[in-house]
Formats: structure tokens, sequence, C-alpha cells
């Protein structure tokens, strides 16, 4: 076996390739890892709304509406989105809970859900109902959020808002249909 220097061109230029090797395999975990990955942005918004008729004036429903939108590179199946209650816990039809979800027949989505990239879901809850399952179990200064699940059980969360919040909606479209009549 013949001594090799540290000089010698084959040793230099298999020293660089072994660096740019690694280097290029490492990168290419790191892409994957940041490019596969599932993400969601969860946003809400308070709102009042009402059903156009030209026949009567209808009342107003307080609403938290709720926008999830796929920021990642993978299709998500969202399997159900709920107001969670930060740690607190309520109880629901005798059930202690820290999530309250709404079963609306009505409703225009049937969960799971795909959502591809860049795709948007949209949905909300009544305030009312919210409010009513709620009573007095949570002070105005606790804290919630909306909290959406996928099929594989991975939790998003949008930013956490007051409950004192959803009240003040509510005791506005309260006013608002007190004052119509409605």
């Amino acid at each position: 076996m013949e001594n090799v220097s540290w000089s010698d061109p084959r040793v230099v230029v298999a020293i660089y390739a072994a660096i740019i090797a690694t280097i290029t395999f490492i990168w290419k975990i790191i892409e994957k890892i940041a490019n596969g990955s599932k993400k969601l942005s969860v946003s809400y918004r308070f709102f009042a709304s009402f059903i156009d008729s030209p026949f009567e004036r209808s009342p107003v429903f307080a609403l938290l509406g709720v926008e999830i939108t796929n920021i990642g590179k993978k299709d998500i199946h969202v399997k159900n989105v709920s107001v969670y209650l930060c740690g607190k816990k309520v109880k629901s039809m005798g059930i202690e809970t820290d999530a309250l979800g709404e079963i609306n027949k009505e409703t225009r989505i049937k969960y799971p859900y795909l959502l591809r990239h860049g795709e948007l879901l949209k949905t909300d809850f009544g305030i009312e109902n919210l409010c009513s399952t709620i009573e007095n179990q949570l002070g105005g200064n606790d804290k919630l959020c909306i909290e959406v699940r996928d099929t594989v059980n991975k939790r998003y969360y949008s930013k956490k808002f007051y409950y004192k919040e959803i009240k003040n909606v509510l005791d506005i479209s309260i006013k608002v249909n007190k004052r119509s009549g409605k």
C-alpha cells in the first residue's frame, strides 16, 4: 500500500466530491421536509348576517366566520372544525369537553373535506348557539381559538380571542333585533 499525500490532487478531488455529495444530500432532506409538509392557515372573524328578502326585514344573526387555507404542498383532508377552549372545559349535554363543534343539518360542507394546495374553506358558527352551550361556564377574559383537525389527527389553530368578543357580537345582534322588533 502506498502513502498518499493530502496534497495529491486525487485526494483533494475525493474530499471535495464527498463534501458536495453530503451538502446535496442534506439539502434534499431539508427541501423534502419543507415542501412536503402539511400546513393550514386558520383565521376567524366576527360578523352579523341577515337573510335578504324583499318581503320582510330579516333578523340579524351573530356569526363566527372561519377561513382555512392550505398553504402546504400536500392535500389535506379536514376532519372537523371546532372552537377550542384553550385548556378550559365546559359541560355540554352532560359531557365535559374542551372543544365545541356545530352540527348543522343544512351545512354545505361534508367532512372529511379535501383541501388542495392553495384552496380555501369557509365555514361559520352561530354565536347564539355557542354562547347558549357555554352559558356561564366561561368568563369574559377566557381565551378561545379555532381548532382544525385533519384525518391523521394533526391539529391546526387560529390566533386566540376572548370569550367577551363573542358575547359583544351577540349582544349587538340582540339589540339590533329588539330595535327592529325581531
